[in-house]
Order: C-alpha cells, then sequence, then structure tokens
C-alpha cells in the first residue's frame, strides 16, 4: 500500500509505506503493523525500469517500455456517455481503466466540491484493487489527448513519489 503515513494505520493492518529521498535514487521501505516499523532501503538500480521517469512520454516510448509499465486509461463521466463503455470498445491492450470520479476522488460534497481528492486509504485500497503496488511506473492517458483527466492519475501518483507519466496525445497520440 502506497502513501500511508505510520499514523494513519489502522491498528492490526499492516502497511507499506514508501518514503522517497530528495535527491537520492534510494527509498526508505517501511513495513508497519500496529504496534511497529522496520526499515529497509531500496535502491532504484534494483529494478529494470527506472523510477524516474519524464512527466510526459511519447508513443514510441511507451512501445518501448509498454512490458515495464502499468498503463491506465483514465475516464470521467464528466465528459459524457459512459467512459467504461468507451473504454470496453477501444483501448491500449493491457490498459487498466481508472475512473476519475471513483477511484481518484471522494464523493461529492458541498464543501469539498465536484472531485475532492480521496482519503489516502481509499486511494491506496483502489491502486490495490488495480493491480498498482508501490514497484509499478505507470503511464496514463485519457481519451481527450490534453491529458486533463489522466494528468490527475499522474499528478496524484507524482505526489506522493510513485514514478508516472502522462501519455502524450493520450489514446489519439498512440493510434
Amino acid at each position: 500500500v502506497v502513501g500511508l503515513t505510520k499514523n494513519q494505520c489502522r491498528e492490526g493492518v499492516a502497511h507499506r509505506i514508501i518514503v522517497p529521498h530528495a535527491g537520492s535514487r534510494q527509498r526508505c521501505v517501511h513495513d508497519v503493523s500496529d504496534t511497529s516499523c522496520t526499515s529497509a532501503w531500496q535502491s532504484e538500480a534494483m529494478s529494470s525500469m527506472p523510477r524516474t521517469v519524464p512527466p510526459i512520454v511519447s508513443a514510441g516510448w511507451l512501445a518501448d517500455h509498454g512490458a515495464d509499465v502499468v498503463i491506465c486509461e483514465v475516464g470521467s463521466s464528466m465528459v459524457g456517455g459512459d467512459p467504461e463503455a468507451r473504454y470496453a470498445e477501444r483501448h491500449i491492450r493491457g490498459a487498466r481503466y481508472v475512473s476519475l470520479d471513483t477511484v481518484l476522488a471522494a464523493p461529492p460534497s458541498a464543501a469539498g466540491g465536484r472531485h475532492p481528492l480521496p482519503t489516502p486509504e481509499d486511494f491506496a485500497r483502489d491502486l490495490g484493487a488495480l493491480g498498482i503496488d508501490d514497484e509499478a511506473t505507470v503511464v496514463a492517458y485519457d481519451r481527450r489527448g490534453g491529458g486533463g483527466v489522466a494528468g490527475r492519475l499522474v499528478w496524484m501518483l507524482r505526489a506522493i513519489g510513485q514514478p508516472a507519466a502522462l501519455l502524450d496525445g493520450g489514446l489519439g497520440g498512440w493510434d
């Protein structure tokens, strides 16, 4: 589970916390249980995929690295119609569907607006359900091409130290 801090852990539930170190290619990995925390250092050199990716990648970059990344199509009901049906009709091979409305946002409220940020626990749970773990590098795209919807996933992941990039041109840039 990515992005939780120790004080957010529920008693008896184990979480994995990634703490990126500024100016370093190493991260401190904490395994947290209800009463203890142990740390280990992980070097990014241990992975075949670089832990840093540019914020925007080309279709060529994705073609070269597609087997090493998690590809996500991000959709929203704001665009109109059924975004999951559009995903089912056509998407980049191997892409997972991520809903802006449910995965990348908490329920709308007068105080939080239409798409308030989800709690760290909800975000971590939903990432796990999508098969996105703390070792994954994510490339996100949407159908609008400008990244307005997919950019939120990239921003949220990069904010917690997870390597993520936006596909230049979205689905149209891939075609």
